[in-house]
């Protein structure tokens, strides 16, 4: 990290000769796909600002391809350097570690909603986040002028994980929150469901519960959804509630010989949760930030944490479930099965403790976030 942060330093103060450009870039290294967010709001500038030159550098991160991860970062320091707005959703190296150009404003538009475990400088020391010296290193989250936020409760939690004063925090939303609000059957999300719903039509003939869990990594998480979804099918309600798995494409622990055994069990690989909550009326997650947008949706939402001790510790918990939703939280899958199948058979939708805390942590979100972000980027551009 010290050699990859020489270096960037010596290119920016060679690039910074070059002029800065009326321009705003989206730079991402999360993936190499343009995530959803990006492109609404891409499309919302093209089309409330047809003369705005915008840009697009994004890469994958450094665990798939060092030397892509290299070429990658140089490239989005080329842009850093020589657009008037960089728009971020995670950590740059090339937008952190060097000195930032006058001139030049950066907006971090965090790629969740919301953050129920802990993360940035929050777990700095736990065995999930980076070592003090690693994030002292790499700048972590250094350099942002702005940190725009899914919603106003999460400005403390920003706050500590990017390491700026809550004033900086702008809960502007996201623009994923005007697709899920999009109820024009014409939408692409309408499409994008209306293909699952070919493809999956078990997702159509009765009620589904959709679980949908963070990604679990390191040692004693070998195996472990196949061991969560088969501590919640012991006891499923298999005669009126469908049990959908949403995969995650990172994760191969799942054993499909358990889809032989329970004819009410299904899984899902490669499609987008996001357009998945649009075919189901009940979701289980955990810490993962899909509650928010089910919760935006006004599923009904369970959580699963049978490991909360441990994230308890590592990385931390800005929300403990289990003491802010006892309702709809349990450690134990059989209990939580059962709660959710007398839930149905009287028609309640889940615990009222979490539909109110959506209700409260998305009241300030503008009713167009794309628009609004959109129209907060062009006024950080300059003539």
């Amino acid at each position: 990290m010290k050699l990859m942060a020489l270096v960037l330093r010596l290119f920016a103060k060679v690039i910074c000769l070059f002029p800065l450009k009326r321009r705003i870039v989206f730079l991402s290294r999360q993936s190499s796909n343009l995530s959803l967010d990006y492109r609404l709001l891409i499309a919302e500038i093209h089309r409330q600002y047809p003369d705005t030159e915008v840009a697009v550098c994004i890469n994958e991160p450094e665990t798939k391809n060092k030397l892509s991860f290299v070429t990658g970062t140089l490239r989005q320091l080329r842009y850093a350097m020589t657009s008037q707005v960089v728009v971020v959703d995670g950590y740059v190296p090339a937008v952190c570690i060097p000195d930032k150009r006058p001139g030049v404003t950066v907006v971090q538009m965090w790629h969740a909603l919301g953050a129920v475990k802990k993360f940035g400088y929050q777990s700095v020391g736990t065995a999930a986040g980076r070592s003090e010296k690693a994030a002292q290193d790499a700048r972590m989250h250094r350099n942002y002028d702005t940190i725009i936020a899914g919603g106003a409760a999460a400005a403390p939690w920003y706050s500590e994980a990017f390491g700026y004063p809550e004033d900086a925090i702008v809960p502007l939303g996201l623009p994923r929150i005007d697709y899920l609000r999009d109820a024009d059957p014409a939408s692409p999300r309408a499409r994008r469901m209306a293909d699952l719903a070919e493809k999956y039509p078990f997702l159509t003939d009765r009620p589904c519960v959709l679980y949908a869990p963070t990604l679990r990594k390191g040692a004693g998480y070998e195996n472990w959804l196949t061991d969560y979804v088969k501590a919640l099918a012991e006891s499923w309600d298999g005669d009126k509630l469908n049990l959908v798995v949403a995969a995650h494409p990172l994760d191969n622990s799942f054993d499909e010989s358990l889809l032989a055994t329970y004819d009410f069990l299904h899984v899902v690989r490669g499609a987008s949760t996001i357009d998945l909550l649009g075919l189901v009326d009940y979701v289980i997650t955990d810490y993962s930030a899909v509650a928010f947008e089910a919760g935006l949706l006004q599923r009904a939402v369970y959580f699963y944490i049978p490991d909360v001790c441990a994230y308890r510790q590592s990385p931390g918990l800005n929300i403990d479930l289990l003491t802010a939703f006892p309702e709809a939280s349990s450690t134990d899958a059989g209990e939580l099965a059962k709660r959710i199948s007398a839930d149905f058979s009287s028609s309640r939708k889940g615990g009222d403790g979490f539909s109110a805390f959506v209700e409260e942590y998305f009241q300030v979100v503008p009713a167009r976030c794309s628009q609004a972000i959109a129209e907060y980027l062009q006024g950080c551009l300059k003539a």
